[in-house]
């Protein structure tokens, strides 16, 4: 990489047999960098070191395996530290803050140079409050290792000041990467115990970083003189939530998507655990700790910046390609884990309309997990694509994943789609009819375009699709269609006039379809989730009354993964009608076993109380 020629020889690494240590070791191999390893007595040694690397073994709270290590190190990458949320205290200061005394020590002795790894704990509390650039003052520390890790910065930046130590900083944020303890190894085990694994949905920014991309900061930290003196973040800048993350991993292993416990909760249980722990002095980690929400129940706001301008980083490994790298890793290392199809569905084929995003993405996602090929239609050729490689890179293109664009409101484009989708990969086992538009207004707001539009996909384009399939199916002499539509098809809804009566013709087309195609072998179902977290929600919050927002309160939100496993059962069970969502459900019942009084009643309450608050608030304004 750029810069690894200037970086003066030999390098010293401590903690070189660690995660991130053994990545930083290979790089400078591979370049031919003479390399001094500090590793602990015992531990294995990777085979690719025997003939490259000068190993010497010993620990940082021993002065004589310092002096030993340091001797004639030009350059020391200084990773050594007791890294977890939890343990005796004694240990952390005695190996991450005095064995890093040790180690500054040899470097101003011998004037090497040296690159502190620290970590984005530094900031402790204010990860949760603010965005952290590199000059953000340290926050309240909350546990250990936050502690140790800002006293051990501390430490450096006083030597640096005051001994002329040559020092640069890196602060690498959540790394994940094949063989990560706490952000691979530790989240199997969440997802594999069934355990909430997240706080408030994981809505949150996950600050994730790959291993090889914070080795190529520390090398370049190591190497350039403009490095001397500051201090780096190493953030990838993603995305990436931590629901999305956590899931992505459920995903390789084949677990379910991990649940989900509100923040207020999870930091009381943290405390009670912390607290009962040290009273009892109970040594293994409990299930719950502050230093650990602090990282998954913050929106990590780590900006990288600075080392793209001063240091001129880029991240050369994507979020994807470290995914691949990682179920790769998962594949060989974690046997007991691989992913086993559902015989159910596998060596099938789904095509999925509206499979670019929401429901329709999340479904072609659990059908690929259970070894079924899935070909997805919608309009936009972009979003198609993307949608396309992620669910590639999750399956390791182990499943045939396709993609054509097509409207499913207009009948031509459908009919010619298909036939081409059928003549190229097949004719499907299932069709699934996720394409949807929503409108939630006034009826006297809306324009007869606007109501043509909404009939013309939600109703014509399920009746376009349905209709091109079916002498597919019949001559196969099997098949099942599923036809989205909503809780708002079986329950009319304040300022869901138009909506709604797309969705009721749904569920009549339905209950058609399921009688007319039983003798063919052709299953049905239907499914009528409530309110889903999808772009539609983003959509008609422009034009929304407000009396619709608390109606449809009633009903309950899901997340488009719930709905698409409600889809995938309501398949494999060969369900007919399938109401995701118990709030949903019960509110059905109530519907139907009073004839729709008791839904009524509460609805109309809720609009006069919704309206009456709406008037009180533009009153106020108008007097202010």
């Amino acid at each position: 990489m750029n810069g690894m020629t200037q970086i003066a020889q030999p390098v010293l690494v401590t903690g070189a047999n660690g995660f991130i240590g053994r990545r930083v070791v290979e790089k400078l191999i591979n370049e031919g960098v003479k390399v001094r390893a500090l590793v602990l007595q015992g531990e294995q040694i990777p085979s690719s070191w025997t003939d490259s690397v000068e190993v010497v073994c010993g620990n940082l709270s021993d002065t004589a395996s310092v002096e030993k290590a340091t001797e004639g190190a030009a350059t020391i990458i200084h990773l050594a530290a007791v890294v977890s949320d939890w343990g005796d205290e004694k240990l952390f200061w005695e190996f991450t803050v005095e064995g890093s005394r040790r180690v500054f020590d040899q470097a101003v002795k011998t004037g090497a140079r040296v690159v502190l790894v620290s970590s984005i704990v530094y900031y402790g509390d204010k990860i949760y409050s603010q965005s952290c650039p590199e000059e953000t003052e340290r926050g309240k520390s909350l546990g250990p290792y936050s502690r140790t890790k800002q006293a051990q910065e501390d430490l450096a930046w006083e030597y640096h000041r005051n001994q002329g130590m040559k020092l640069s900083v890196v602060r690498p944020a959540n790394v994940f990467g094949p063989g990560s303890g706490p952000w691979l190894h530790d989240v199997v085990g969440v997802l594999q115990s069934g355990s909430p694994g997240l706080v408030s949905g994981g809505k949150m920014n996950a600050g994730l970083v790959y291993v090889d991309n914070v080795a190529d900061i520390i090398i370049l930290a190591a190497s350039k003189d403009e490095a001397l003196g500051r201090a780096f973040n190493a953030c990838d800048g993603l995305s990436v939530t931590w629901k999305e993350y956590f899931s992505d991993i459920a995903f390789m292993i084949g677990a379910k998507n991990p649940g989900s416990v509100p923040r207020p909760l999870a930091l009381g249980s943290a405390y009670v655990c912390e607290w009962i722990w040290k009273k009892l002095g109970i040594k293994k980690r409990p299930p719950a700790t502050i230093e650990a929400l602090n990282l998954v129940a913050s929106e990590n706001r780590i900006p990288n910046d600075r080392v793209k301008i001063e240091l001129g980083y880029e991240p050369q490994i994507s979020y994807s390609e470290g995914l691949k790298r990682t179920r790769e890793y998962i594949e060989n290392e974690f046997t007991g884990l691989k992913k086993k199809s559902d015989p159910f569905f596998n060596g099938k084929l789904a095509f999925i309309t509206g499979g670019s995003s929401g429901i329709g993405l999340a479904t072609a996602f659990r059908l690929a997990s259970k070894g079924c090929g899935v070909v997805l239609f919608a309009r936009g050729h972009e979003k198609l694509n993307r949608a396309c490689h992620d669910i590639m890179v999750r399956t390791g293109a182990s499943i045939p994943v396709h993609s054509i664009s097509m409207d499913a409101s207009d009948n031509d484009d459908v009919q010619k789609k298909i036939d081409l989708a059928v003549s190229q990969y097949g004719v499907p086992d299932f069709l699934i009819n996720a394409a949807g538009i929503g409108c939630g207004d006034l009826f006297e707001n809306i324009s007869f375009e606007q109501f043509d539009r909404v009939m013309k996909t939600n109703v014509y384009g399920v009746r376009n699709t349905t209709s091109a399939i079916l002498p597919y199916m019949k001559e196969k002499k099997g098949g099942h269609i599923v036809n989205l539509s909503s809780v708002a098809g079986l329950i009319g809804m304040y300022g869901y006039s138009i909506y709604s009566s797309s969705k009721y013709a749904l569920i009549g087309m339905s209950e058609g379809l399921r009688s007319e195609l039983k003798r063919f072998d052709i299953g049905v179902t239907l499914i009528c989730p409530p309110e889903v977290n999808t772009p539609f929600l983003e959509e008609e919050a422009g034009s929304l009354p407000a009396e619709s927002r608390m109606v449809k309160n009633l009903a309950g939100l899901l997340e488009p993964e719930t709905v698409a496993d409600a889809i995938v059962n309501g398949i494999k069970k060969k369900k007919f009608m399938v109401i995701p969502g118990i709030e949903a459900n019960f509110l059905y019942f109530w519907h139907r076993i009073s004839n729709g009084l008791l839904t009524r009643l509460p609805s109309d309450w809720i609009v006069s109380f919704a309206a009456w608050e709406n008037g009180k608030t533009e009153e106020m304004e108008a007097k202010s």
